[in-house]
């Protein structure tokens, strides 16, 4: 009897080696696939920036770093607007497209909604935030009165607030998008 229940165990845990291995190679396999997919998770659907949820996701971590390190950045939330039309995905496009080509690689941009897009500039103190939201309004103007790439007359609006770590991000989100409320509203009352 024994020599009967050898090769039955033998192939038996022979079977269960080959199951082991195939799920650790399929588990390699799902890795793998995630690994690529991420990154196409975390990318608007329209525009070359990240999502709201990645950009969300990144801006907390540069929140606890900035708390961590007491090191100051900023985020910038840059609001297109357009007179006489709604704001559409070519002009988003080719704001986010002015806006990749004047930050730096260090910097995460994203989109915050249908009109805004936010920029976490990494070891940007809050002064400095404003000499680059000046330099990227000029640039994304530009665009507007001398390529034309923007099909009508578009303005632009921009908010700053300042990334110390004592504050979360969605906090630091609401302070970007009170002054850049500011900012619009002087803009409509021209007094900007």
């Amino acid at each position: 009897m024994d020599a009967i229940a050898g090769p039955v165990y033998a192939t038996e845990t022979e079977q269960l080696r080959a199951s082991v291995r195939r799920l650790m190679r399929l588990a390699r396999e799902a890795e793998a696939e995630l690994d690529r997919l991420q990154p196409v998770a975390d990318l608007d659907d329209v525009l070359p920036i990240l999502n709201r949820r990645a950009f969300v996701r990144e801006l907390a971590d540069v929140v606890s770093y900035s708390r961590r390190y007491k090191i100051q950045s900023s985020l910038l939330c840059i609001e297109v607007h357009c007179s006489s039309r709604a704001v559409d995905d070519h002009d988003m496009r080719d704001a986010a497209g002015v806006i990749l080509q004047d930050t730096r690689r260090i910097d995460i941009v994203g989109r915050l909604s249908a009109t805004m897009i936010g920029i976490v500039l990494m070891r940007c103190d809050f002064a400095r935030s404003h000499e680059v939201a000046d330099r990227l309004q000029a640039a994304l103007l530009s665009v507007n009165d001398g390529a034309g790439r923007f099909q009508r007359s578009i303005s632009i609006s921009i908010g700053a607030a300042r990334i110390d770590g004592t504050a979360a991000s969605e906090i630091v989100i609401r302070k970007a998008t009170l002054a850049n409320s500011s900012v619009r509203q002087a803009m409509m009352s021209g007094s900007n």
